[in-house]
C-alpha cells in the first residue's frame, strides 16, 4: 500500500480557502489540523495585539475594538470552509455529516441564546463593573441560564466525540465519498509476483548450494582451461608462421627466377649496335 507525502502547512491553507463550499470527497488527517493550528495562530495573535491596545490610553481601546470585530469577520469567513473541512474528514472516515451539522447548529443555538440572555442582563454594552457578575449568571431561576447550561453539556460530549474522530487515521479503502486521499494501492505488485518465479529458477536450492572449497576448485580449473587454451592458440600461430615461411620463400625464388629469364631474354635479343658500350 502507497502512502501519500504529508498535506503540508501552506498547503493545507491553500486547500481550505480554494475548498471553500466543497462538502465532497474527504480529506485526511494533515490537512484538518493543520488548518487548524492556522485559526489558532491567527486568532490569538489578533487577541494578544488586542489586549496590549487595551492598555494604550485613547486611542488604544478604539484599535482593541477594531481588533475584536477582525476576529469576529474572520469567524463568520471561516464558518463555512470550517464545516466543510470537517465534513470530508468524516467522509473520510467514511461517515455522514450528521454530527458536524448537528455540531455547527448547537453552536449556532448557544450563542444566540448566550446573546439573548446577555442583552436583557444589561451586561452586554455596559462598561462599568466588570468585575461583577452579569446577573444571568447568578439568577439561578433566569430561563436563558438554564438553556445556556444544557447547551454547554450537549456540545461538550458533541465536541469530545468529534475531537477523537478527527484524530483517526483515513481509511485505506476507496469508499462511496471517494478514493482515500492518503493511501493507494501499488499497481506493480502483480508484476513483482510475476518476476519472483522467474528469479527463483536462477537459484539453487538450499541443499544443493556450492561450499567454498567447490568454488575454489571451480575457479582453480577455469584458470588452467583457460592458461590450457593460450598455449594452444600460441602453438597454433607458430605452426601457421612456420608454414608460411616456406611458401614466401618459394614465391620470392619465383619472383627471381622471373626476372633472371626476362634479362636472359632481352640478352638475347640485344644487338651490339643498341649497346655501344658494352660491345
Amino acid at each position: 500500500m502507497y502512502e501519500f507525502p504529508q498535506v503540508g502547512f501552506v498547503e493545507a491553507f491553500k486547500l481550505f480557502w480554494t475548498n471553500y463550499v466543497n462538502f465532497k470527497g474527504r480529506s485526511r488527517r494533515s490537512e484538518y489540523w493543520w488548518v487548524m493550528l492556522w485559526h489558532t495562530i491567527i486568532s490569538l495573535s489578533i487577541t494578544f495585539i488586542s489586549f496590549i491596545f487595551v492598555f494604550i490610553p485613547v486611542i488604544g481601546p478604539f484599535i482593541a475594538i477594531i481588533l475584536w470585530i477582525l476576529i469576529g469577520l474572520y469567524s463568520l469567513a471561516t464558518f463555512i470552509p470550517n464545516l466543510a473541512l470537517l465534513v470530508r474528514r468524516f467522509h473520510d472516515r467514511n461517515m455522514t455529516m450528521f454530527l458536524p451539522i448537528f455540531s455547527f447548529v448547537l453552536s449556532i443555538i448557544y450563542n444566540i441564546v448566550y446573546f439573548i440572555g446577555m442583552w436583557q442582563s444589561g451586561a452586554l454594552m455596559s462598561t462599568d463593573n466588570f468585575d461583577e457578575t452579569p446577573p444571568m449568571l447568578t439568577d439561578a431561576s433566569s430561563g436563558w441560564l438554564i438553556v445556556a447550561g444544557i447547551l454547554i453539556i450537549v456540545m461538550l460530549v458533541v465536541q469530545v466525540v468529534i475531537f477523537i474522530i478527527t484524530l483517526l487515521d483515513s481509511k485505506e479503502e476507496a469508499n462511496k465519498y471517494g478514493p482515500s486521499p492518503k493511501y493507494m494501492e501499488q499497481p506493480v505488485q502483480a508484476n513483482n509476483q510475476d518476476a519472483q518465479p522467474m528469479m527463483s529458477h536462477n537459484v539453487p536450492p538450499e541443499g544443493n548450494m556450492p561450499t567454498q572449497d567447490d568454488i575454489l576448485t571451480q575457479g582453480d580449473t577455469t584458470a588452467q582451461s583457460s592458461a590450457t587454451t593460450q598455449e594452444d592458440a600460441l602453438s597454433q600461430s607458430t605452426t601457421s608462421n612456420q608454414a608460411e615461411q616456406p611458401t614466401q620463400g618459394s614465391t620470392s625464388a619465383q619472383d627471381d627466377t622471373g626476372l633472371t629469364d626476362l634479362d636472359d631474354l632481352e640478352t638475347q635479343e640485344r644487338k651490339p649496335q643498341d649497346d655501344p658500350y658494352k660491345y
